[in-house]
């Protein structure tokens, strides 16, 4: 059986770039807890992909085979020795199943509004119910920038970051082009001087010479 899944690399390009912009600036990119930063972890590693992905559409993931889950995966990331646990674990921190189109009835599949493979920014908001009740009333007063404030910066800037990087090539052929143009009016500027000075020289060539005559010789044939 073929399954639809996206791979993905423990460090994404878009991650390294986008951590590189923000530590230039000094803002701190959220981090997200380590269940979920192991769970993108699994999810995303092509040597699981026959046991769990990423779905076609990236917005949720897909455990294809429970039982290889368990015995394979499971003891290599988590302490728990039950499948079950690990849903419970999934359900605080607000995973929900869900039946994507191309999944088969013998999977699993989980989503989270911030679990997503095109939005990894995104993990640190992915919290469990207790962790958000622990925060003090209040908080943000002593936080200039709240958590989910600042991945919203994050992604912005990477969207910033990526026109920039599309738009560079364009300019540069916008300036090569100007010099192209700055270049053909130096010589049509110069071609046009060229020709102002032929045409002051021909008409000076084309005007009648009269020969000189004295005051005497024009007397006389007044006279005569």
């Amino acid at each position: 059986m073929t399954r639809a899944l996206i791979s993905i690399s423990l460090s994404p390009p878009e991650i390294l770039q986008v951590s590189t912009v923000m530590a230039s600036q000094a803002i701190p990119a959220p981090l997200p807890s380590n269940f979920i930063a192991t769970l993108w972890k699994i999810v995303g590693d092509p040597n699981n992909s026959n046991i769990i992905s990423w779905n076609s559409s990236g917005d949720c993931f897909v455990v294809h085979d429970a039982d290889q889950f368990l015995h394979r995966v499971i003891p290599r990331y988590f302490r728990c020795t039950m499948y079950l646990s690990f849903v419970r674990q999934l359900h605080k921190y607000g995973f929900q199943r869900c039946y994507p189109p191309e999944m088969p009835p013998s999977s699993s599949a989980y989503i989270h509004p911030s679990f997503n493979f095109y939005r990894p920014g995104a993990l640190a908001l992915i919290r469990t119910e207790h962790s958000k009740s622990q925060e003090p009333v209040g908080s943000n007063i002593h936080t200039p920038v709240s958590a989910e404030d600042q991945v919203h910066l994050f992604e912005s800037v990477g969207r910033l970051t990526r026109a920039q990087a599309e738009l560079a090539p364009r300019l540069e052929n916008l300036h090569a082009h100007s010099q192209e143009m700055d270049g053909l009016l130096a010589d049509i500027r110069h071609t046009f001087g060229r020709r102002e000075q032929f045409l002051t020289y021909m008409a000076q060539s084309v005007q009648p010479q009269f020969p000189y005559q004295s005051e005497e010789s024009q007397s006389f044939e007044f006279m005569y």
